[in-house]
């Protein structure tokens, strides 16, 4: 398991996805909100680990917070620092403290319990002709032909759903039954078979599990 999660990490490490902030506005984003609050900062994604929740280039507003004092729950989307690398990231958090986590077969098994996952639809778009190509279904993808991504929402005990993208069986689509560490949470990138997220570890590239004092803020 070990040798696939470092292979997996380094095909996917340019999908992990990083932020630039943009203040309160920049080119097409805008935010006039930003301009008057504080907490408040606005960012463009740089990659598609979170579609189709938010798209390569989406503008998103983060609202900063103190993780000591606001907790943040399964289902929030958050920015982060990564653990070891010099960059904000943004994943959803699907475990806090002493949750137990795993994959199997695509699906997210939490507290010995699967989570919901309905077909909604099957997203078809066209492979671009020049790099970065993205992971589609078809493999591998061909330039100028289909690609297309299974979007399901997927429901937390809580009751909060949310729409994330699967193209079949992947790499890392099951994995080992990870418990979450105190002051820690697991974040997933919805696009599920296109993040570097909790399930690859920092020997591995990855961020690992999130230590609670590096979480930023909270997407709106």
């Amino acid at each position: 398991m070990r040798r696939t999660l470092f292979s997996y990490a380094a095909t996917i490490l340019l999908f992990a996805i990083t932020l630039t902030p943009h203040g309160a506005a920049a080119g097409s984003c805008i935010c006039i909100s930003c301009a008057f609050n504080p907490k408040l900062e606005n960012f463009r994604a740089s990659s598609a680990a979170m579609a189709p929740t938010m798209m390569t280039g989406d503008c998103a507003v983060m609202r900063h917070i103190d993780p000591q004092t606001d907790q943040v729950q399964r289902g929030d989307i958050i920015g982060f620092t990564h653990p070891v690398q010099p960059a904000t990231f943004v994943f959803r958090v699907m475990a806090i403290a002493g949750d137990r986590i795993q994959l199997k077969d695509g699906g997210v098994v939490l507290n010995g319990h699967p989570l919901p996952q309905v077909m909604l639809s099957e997203d078809i778009s066209t492979v671009p002709t020049t790099p970065p190509f993205p992971l589609c279904a078809e493999r591998p993808a061909i330039p100028g032909k289909s690609c297309t991504r299974f979007r399901l929402r997927e429901t937390l005990p809580s009751g909060k759903s949310y729409e994330i993208w699967n193209i079949g069986t992947f790499r890392i689509d099951s994995t080992p039954e990870f418990i979450v560490p105190a002051e820690h949470v697991f974040v997933l990138g919805d696009h599920r078979d296109n993040a570097a997220d909790s399930r690859v570890p920092q020997a591995a590239a990855g961020p690992g599990m999130i230590p609670v004092e590096n979480i930023l803020g909270i997407f709106e």
